[in-house]
């Protein structure tokens, strides 16, 4: 009887530099249209705040974001958290329909680093980390897409253990 495994990793996805600028520059200008709208009551001005106000919003759920790999029985799990509290699952993938898992830029992988396939990028957006290039066939699918994660000794070592031939930890 074969144990059952389970393994998990938290990524947490880092922010261009020039985003807490952005946001506090958006910020300034929410506030200062909002006012504006309150003190003139012109509704162009209120109807620009509740723009700005949305902008605002879907600005910041963009701003704090974790990837979080589990592997549980030869399935990898991605899902996406924002702000530590929002979670919501983006992808499951069954070893069986994993092509090949590498290094990002190697061998096992270039031959589809030209390719227009569909991508999932949950890597941490830190170019001192090193990323691997997961490529899939989902089921009822005839094309292949990739993933772009991070994942750790743990993760890989689980990965590698329900197909051997397909995960390339070193290239």
């Amino acid at each position: 009887m074969e144990q059952s495994l389970f393994v998990e990793q938290i990524v947490a996805r880092r922010n261009p530099p020039m985003t807490k600028v952005t946001l506090g520059i958006m910020v300034a200008l929410t506030v200062f249209v909002g006012l504006n709208g309150i003190l003139f009551l012109q509704p162009v001005i209120l109807v620009m705040f509740l723009i700005l106000l949305a902008l605002l919003y879907f600005m910041y759920l963009q701003v704090n974001i974790e990837y979080e790999y589990s592997v549980t029985d030869g399935e990898l799990d991605i899902d996406i958290i924002r702000w530590q509290r929002k979670r919501k699952h983006l992808l499951t993938i069954p070893m069986e329909s994993v092509v090949v898992i590498a290094p990002g830029k190697s061998e096992p992988v270039s031959a589809y680093s030209g390719r227009n396939l569909k991508t999932y990028d949950c890597t941490a957006h830190d170019a001192t980390h090193r990323y691997y290039t997961l490529v899939f066939k989902p089921q009822g699918s005839t094309t292949e897409e990739k993933l772009l994660f991070e994942p750790d000794e743990r993760v890989l070592d689980n990965l590698w253990r329900k197909a051997p031939s397909k995960v390339h930890k070193e290239a």
